[in-house]
């Protein structure tokens, strides 16, 4: 009775869905999405390492990114809901776009944005699903889940072959890319009433939205600022912490040699 409840609606798009059909999130069906995709990625990122992680693999998991994403706009250009408020301007489809660029063009800036930034988003997005009003079995829950790993996965492919290196003092080029990029959303978002990149208003249910709930709106914007600096830099210093210590341990075995 519930398959055939949730296949009923699996095209249906959101706002033509009844309520009370999506699922909830850190529910059992969201812990099931995340589990079989964190599998996935981990089996998928050793592969990778141990086939040496060739360009062709490089090119294989860029382009599955990318056609993720145009699978989606296919699906609402088909079901006629390909409008402003589904642009590829969110962060998450624009870590797509990244992606396939970089599988092609290694820019070492979209390199810095794709792990200080995407890479975190997309996790955050994991974690706080905002299209859990659809069914757990869904057209948009399946792409939703598959292109958010598909974007983990390619980042940290990057990470293990050398071809993404994060450096702290490069840093100044995420927010170079922030500088531009947010002001411009916050204005398209208030003419087109959109909310992009969620300048404008928090994602529900998302840690936004409790730093939203006592600095207001758009208050939080300076909160939100703070997170981006804070995760930014921590997450180069965890690499770089990473690598020294990875290096000590070869020097080590080589010691011991």
């Amino acid at each position: 009775m519930y398959n055939d409840f949730m296949f009923e609606y699996f095209f249906t798009y959101g706002s033509e869905l009844p309520s009370g059909v999506g699922f909830p999130m850190f529910g059992l069906a969201h812990f099931i999405w995340l589990a079989v995709g964190i599998v996935l990625t981990v089996l998928l990122a050793v592969w990778y390492k141990k086939a040496g992680g060739t360009r062709k693999l490089d090119l294989i998991f860029g382009i599955i990114t990318m056609a993720l994403l145009v699978v989606r706009y296919i699906y609402l250009a088909i079901t006629r809901h390909l409008d402003v408020y589904e642009l590829p301007f969110h962060l998450c489809a624009l870590a797509g776009i990244f992606c396939f660029v970089h599988c092609f063009i290694n820019w070492d800036w979209m390199g810095q944005v794709l792990y200080c930034l995407c890479l975190p988003g997309t996790i955050v997005a994991l974690i706080f699903p905002d299209w859990n009003y659809y069914p757990p079995i869904h057209f948009i829950t399946i792409q939703g889940f598959l292109f958010h790993f598909a974007v983990a996965l390619y980042v940290i492919c990057q990470l293990i072959s050398g071809r993404i290196v994060p450096n702290i003092r490069k840093l100044w080029k995420v927010f170079v890319f922030l500088a531009i990029t947010v002001p411009l959303l916050y204005i398209f978002n208030k003419h087109f009433d959109t909310n992009y990149f969620f300048v404008n208003v928090p994602s529900k249910g998302s840690p936004l939205e409790w730093i939203a709930s006592f600095m207001g709106i758009p208050g939080y914007l300076l909160g939100y600022g703070v997170l981006a600096v804070l995760i930014t830099s921590g997450l180069d210093l965890l690499y770089m912490a990473i690598r020294r210590s990875v290096k000590k341990d070869n020097i080590k075995v080589r010691e011991k040699r």
